[in-house]
């Protein structure tokens, strides 16, 4: 499915809408976990990869596997990174030689193991939804990218050179300040 996109003088790719709806960075999580939810539960995601789990994902999953949140982080998570924002990622089981895997708490005859309590990550960016390239970039926008971070916006800005993004995701958004912006991408600010 192509999706219909619009370039701004910069010639950043925006998504504007798939099928009548129009996600922003705005949008309620409670809205983008809906659309995520079209959710099949068919495995092809936990399959080949793993979600990204946030500090406030990690109460829910300790105690739905009754272990401590100690515990959780040795076994079940690695220590990630994205537009200079830390998170956890949920091990994978990788085949031999590849560079891709399973996540660790998918399981090939019964699906998700904590479906009920599944991460944020895994609650919004569902590959079946047709919005699912919308909802990527909106968990990226609201939970990776830092405005007030000028390491973060560079990254972005590199992002963005070869993805699109969404209403609200364009760099002059997030940093309305234009000199301020300049400087950022000229490595003249740092913090």
């Amino acid at each position: 499915m192509k999706l219909p996109i619009v370039n701004n003088q910069n010639e950043v790719q925006i998504i504007q809408h798939v099928a009548g709806i129009t996600i922003t960075k705005e949008t309620p999580q409670n809205i983008a976990e809906g659309y995520g939810k079209e959710c099949t539960q068919c495995g092809k995601c936990c399959s080949l990869d793993s979600g990204m789990v946030l500090e406030k994902d990690i109460p829910a999953l300790a105690k739905f596997l009754e272990i401590s949140e100690t515990e959780l982080k040795q076994k079940y998570l690695d220590e990630n990174s994205k537009f200079n924002t830390f998170a956890y990622k949920l091990k994978r089981i990788k085949p031999e030689n590849k560079p891709y895997g399973k996540c660790i708490l998918f399981d090939e005859k019964t699906g998700c193991t904590v479906h009920e309590v599944k991460p944020t990550h895994c609650r919004v960016c569902s590959t079946k939804s047709k919005h699912g390239e919308q909802l990527s970039i909106w968990f990226i926008l609201n939970y990776f990218v830092n405005p007030n971070d000028p390491e973060s916006i560079r990254q972005y800005a590199q992002y963005l050179k070869t993805h699109p993004t969404i209403p609200g995701g364009e760099l002059e958004k997030l940093v309305p300040d234009p000199e301020k912006l300049k400087k950022i991408l000229r490595y003249e600010l740092f913090r």
